[in-house]
């Protein structure tokens, strides 16, 4: 891949505009639909996986698919880019209800506020939060005794020990601190280390790439 074929300006500035319409406010309900979304690869082409989840049971309710080439770069700040049009792709794949996204990825701890959670979230117009293993942006602070992320003054986000791993997780779009901590831990299963829609996201996406999967039926 060329880098030089990549304007990262312009990429930095549609984030900034993205940004812009990114609302931080409670859930108006609780979701009936919660879906995972996760890309995996084989060489350059990228295995994107949608995983609808029922809320109460977090039972596998709906699968979307999607893969092709990937044209952008990893870089760190952009991953947005690089999956989303692929993560879309298998979105709309989906017949059923779409009330909340959970992407494997950040949402407002971001340089520019504008992680891939808040940028499908913004998209689709819907609420989105973004779960990662790692900080991209910001600071952890202790604070009444659970660990908030912030980024230049506002609370972004919570880190949650989950079986035996951190996560951050960020708010997308349409949600706000207090929703986080409460869907992750609805939607974590004991002995697993991801909420059960990035589990079967991150799952699906990886054995579709590595050639396991021949068709969504085979996975209901």
């Amino acid at each position: 891949m060329d880098y030089h074929d990549i304007d990262l300006f312009k990429a930095s500035q549609a984030q900034v505009m993205i940004a812009r319409k990114v609302k931080i406010q409670r859930l108006s309900r609780e979701p009936r639909s919660v879906v995972g979304l996760d890309v995996s690869y084989r060489g350059e082409t990228g295995f994107a996986a949608a995983v609808s989840i029922n809320y109460k049971t977090l039972e596998i309710e709906e699968i979307g698919i999607a893969e092709g080439k990937v044209v952008f770069p990893y870089i760190p700040g952009y991953l947005a880019f690089r999956e989303a049009p692929l993560m879309l792709k298998a979105l709309m794949r989906l017949k059923g209800e779409k009330d909340l996204l959970v992407v494997n990825g950040h949402g407002i701890a971001h340089p520019r506020r504008c992680g891939i959670a808040s940028y499908l979230g913004v998209i689709m117009g819907l609420p989105s939060i973004g779960v990662a293993k790692r900080l991209l942006a910001g600071s952890v602070v202790e604070r009444n005794g659970k660990r908030l992320i912030v980024i230049d003054g506002i609370v972004a986000g919570v880190v949650l020990r989950l079986g035996k791993s951190d996560l951050y997780i960020t708010i997308g779009h349409m949600v706000d601190i207090e929703d986080l901590e409460e869907i992750a831990r609805r939607t974590t299963i004991s002995g697993r280390s991801l909420p059960e829609p990035i589990y079967w996201a991150d799952r699906i996406s990886r054995e579709k790439s590595l050639g396991r999967i021949s068709s969504q039926r085979t996975l209901i």
